[in-house]
Order: structure tokens, then sequence, then C-alpha cells
């Protein structure tokens, strides 16, 4: 029976399978329960059982594969000699019944026929051994007639359990039934939303995975043509320690031959006896030679580091910056501009709007306007456009000071002047504050950004889903700034906050 039981379960879900399949391994699974889990490990292009771990170097063919009848599934005729399967139980005879000898039982209405069970007893009454009939809704108990009119239950609301009763539960669950029907269909959909969003993220991480070993191979190639003119710098600085060595060895050798000679030729003088033949031999020797031999260093030129070391440090910091260059250059092209312009309606009214809706300057002089819902009391814009899903970049550029520039969510206190109402001095918004210095702000918490450029360009770049909000310098190169992390929930807005003497464009 165990056996039976494994036979019939998902080894996933644990429950009965539905619509059951196999993989290779023989392990048994319901299709959607395997589907799903397949679908999972296509990213990690990986393939295994979930159960046994058996790898596969492809995706599994799912085999359809029949249940096999469960014992208990199997109720017999209780007339029949050779076991035969029933087609009911009648609760009055206690008795399954097989086709034959359905046909001859009897139809009085005690006789009540249901779906054969090898359980009958489980339909009547434990103490008056009656059919359950009745339905006590105070003891949210089923019962007989006898435990109504006479027993425990007596006085108590019930409810006959006929065809009427039943007819009247089905519908009270049609209702019912349509509001499961109508979350099946939206779970469905969020299923079907979810393998896509997933089938889009197996793809991205594939394109991630060839892009950065794209990188790190041109990374090697450069590195390696580095490696290749550093060696030649060295082999060069050997050659030309080594050439002076060996011109300064080879001219020591000569004199070392010559002095040899000499010595053969003053020691053969020891061996003349004849004065006369002697005293001939040493005028005519140059003896005084013999002490003139130029003795200069031995060392000759220095194999010196000094110059390739330099060169190394130069090549690698042009290395790194060319690095840096290339790394903004592939990732700039993909932020493609966002159509961002103000929306004169949230504007404040000392905030003058440009007509092409892209540039915002303070003035003293306050503007006719109405002053409605989404107007600020504070110096602030927004723009026209909202943001509640993909990636989003625009360019701004900021002359004066006490300006600031971020997202916000469109439900943003409009109303109020106090100092937490500005971008990024509460929860609600995320701002880069461009002063005499820069800084960012999320929840009046401060980071100061230090830079040199006197550059007063700004890239933002909004990965919603992501949740990632960057902030870049647009000067040569293009300078990272700072990253924010977060998990948006509402709709956001490009948001301004602009000061007296100051004005922000949007740029195109």
């Amino acid at each position: 029976m165990a056996a039976v039981k494994e036979d019939l379960s998902c080894s996933i879900c644990l429950d009965p399978c539905t619509d059951p399949v196999s993989l290779p391994c023989e392990h048994r699974f319901c299709r959607p329960c395997i589907s799903y889990e397949l679908d999972t490990q296509k990213s990690s292009e990986v393939y295994f059982c979930p159960k046994c771990r058996t790898q596969f170097k492809e995706r599994p063919p799912m085999l359809h594969k029949k249940m096999r009848m469960s014992v208990e599934q199997i109720v017999p005729c209780t007339y029949c000699d050779a076991p035969a399967p029933a087609q009911k139980t009648c609760l009055h005879c206690d008795a399954s019944l097989c086709g034959k000898h359905l046909t001859k039982h009897s139809t009085a209405p005690e006789h009540v026929l249901i779906e054969p069970t090898a359980f009958p007893e489980k339909r009547k009454c434990t103490e008056h051994r009656q059919l359950l009939n009745h339905y006590c809704t105070e003891d949210d108990a089923f019962i007989c007639l006898l435990c109504y009119v006479a027993g425990d239950h007596n006085g108590h609301e019930v409810m006959s359990l006929n065809v009427n009763s039943a007819e009247k539960g089905k519908e009270y669950l049609i209702p019912i039934i349509k509001n499961l029907r109508k979350e099946r269909h939206k779970t469905e959909d969020q299923i079907r939303r979810l393998k896509a969003q997933q089938a889009a993220q197996g793809k991205k991480t594939d394109d991630c995975r060839k892009r950065v070993v794209s990188q790190i191979q041109h990374i090697k190639k450069d590195l390696e043509k580095l490696q290749s003119k550093v060696l030649n710098e060295v082999y060069t600085q050997k050659k030309k320690a080594s050439g002076s060595i060996f011109e300064r060895r080879n001219k020591l050798e000569m004199q070392n031959q010559e002095l040899s000679k000499k010595i053969d030729h003053v020691e053969k003088l020891f061996k003349i006896s004849d004065p006369l033949t002697f005293i001939k031999s040493v005028l005519g020797t140059d003896l005084i030679g013999i002490f003139n031999v130029e003795h200069g260093q031995i060392s000759g030129d220095v194999f010196d580091e000094t110059p390739i070391s330099e060169m190394l440090h130069k090549e690698l910091l042009q290395f790194s910056d060319g690095l840096n260059k290339q790394m903004l250059k592939d990732a700039f092209p993909k932020m493609k501009k966002s159509e961002i312009t103000l929306d004169i309606k949230t504007a404040h009214c000392k905030i003058n709007i440009t007509d092409d809706l892209r540039s915002a300057i303070y003035t003293e002089k306050r503007q006719t306007r109405d002053i409605g819902l989404e107007r600020f009391r504070s110096h602030h814009v927004l723009s026209e456009c909202s943001f509640s899903s993909g990636n989003h970049y625009w360019e701004v550029e900021v002359k004066g000071k006490q300006c600031s520039i971020g997202i916000a969510y469109n439900n943003m206190d409009r109303k109020s002047t106090r100092h937490d109402s500005r971008i990024g001095y509460n929860q609600r918004s995320w701002g880069l504050g461009v002063d005499t210095n820069l800084s960012v702000w999320h929840n009046n918490v401060k980071t100061q950004i230090s830079t040199d450029s006197p550059v007063r360009s700004f890239g933002i770049f909004l990965e919603y889903e992501v949740g990632r909000l960057s902030f870049y310098q647009l000067c040569d190169p293009t300078r990272h700034l700072h990253t924010f992390t977060a998990t948006f929930t509402d709709p956001l807005n490009a948001a301004f906050y602009v000061n007296e003497g100051s004005e922000i464009t949007i740029l195109k």
C-alpha cells in the first residue's frame, strides 16, 4: 500500500498527481509542478530531478505514465463469487453491487444508492445504526432521524439532507465558485506574467554573462599588449647593460693576454746567463709598459629598473583611465533619454516655466496661477509624466545654487512649507543637492559628495523594478556620484527644487 501511495503522489507537492508525468529517472510529478521546476532551472543551464538530483545535459522530456489503480479505489461486488468492480453501494443493505446485480436491486426509497465504498458504515449513525440524513446546525454534526427525535439533538435546529437541501446548497456555492474561478484566473494570469518575467530575467542574465565574458577578454588582450610592451623595455635595458659589460670584458681579456706574453718574455730573461746578452735583452724590452695597463671600473653599466617601473606605472594609469572611459561608453548608450517635461500645474508661483516646459527659473514676481490641489507651496515642480515601471534616464543642467534634483512619489505633500517638505528631506523623495558642494539626501540623511569638477550638468537613471536611482556628473569622463537602493511602491515623478537666483533645464 505504501508503494501504491508513493506511486500516486507528486514528489514536489506531495499531493496525488494531476496529469501525472515522469522524468527519465522514473520519478513521478504533476505536469504543472515539474514544468515550473524545469522552467526555474533553465536560467542556471543545469537540469536535474528534484527528488534524486539526477542531472540532465538538456531539458528532460516529460513522459506520460498511467497511475496504478489503488487497491482502496477498487470496491468488489458483494454478491459475485469472482471479483467484479461495484458500480454502487446500498446503504440500506450494506452491500456493493456490480452492474449485473444493480439491475436486480430494489428501487424502494429506503435503499439509498451511493458511489461504491468499502466503508458504508461511515454513512450511518454510530449509536442508532440509521442513515445520517440530517445535519444539526447547532452542533455542526451529521445525525440520523432518531438522534433528532429522541436523542441528544432533540429540539436543535436541523436541516434535512434531501435532494432539495443539496440543490439549495449548490445555489449557495454558485457565487463562491464564481469568485474562486475569478481568483484562479487572476492567479493564472500572475503565473503567466511571472513566467514571462522569469524568461526575461533569464535572457538578461545570459546577455549580462556574455557581456562580462566579452569585456574581460578585451581587458585580457589589452593587458597582454601592455605586458609585451613593458617586457620589450626590460629586454632593451638588459641588452644595453649587457653590451657595456661585454665590451669592457673583451678589453680586459685582451689586456690580460698582453700581460701573459710579457710575463713569458720576462721569465725567459731569467734563463740568460751571459751578462752582455742579458743587459741587451733587458734594454730591448718595454718593462715600463708592463705597469701602465689601464684599470677602469669592473662593473660597466648597471641594469636600471627605474625607467621600467616608471613606464609600467604610466601604462597602468593610462589603461585604468581607458577602462573607465570604455565602461562608461558601454553603459551610457543604453540610457536613452526619456521625454521629460515640467508640469506647470505643480509649479510654485515663484517658479517661471518656459514655453517648451523644460526650464524652471526662480523669480521674485509671483505668477498668476490657480492654487489647486496639485500646486506646491514650497519651491518645487514635478514632471508631467510619472514612472511605475521600467528604466528611465534624463539629464539636467543647473545654474545658481540651492537647487535639488531627483524623484518623488506623486502623492508627496505639496501644501507644506516646512523644512522636511524639500526633496530628499523625507521618506517619499530622493535628491541630489547642488550648492557650493554636492550632496545626496533621503529621509533627511545627508551624504556629502566630493568633486573638483565645476560642471553642473547631471544624469539621473531610474530603474523602477530593480529599485535603483543613480546620479552621474556629466564631466569628461562621466563620473558616477551616488546610487540609492529602495523598494518603490507607488508612481514616481522627476522632482526639482529651485531656490532664489537659480534655474534648472532638462536637456534634450
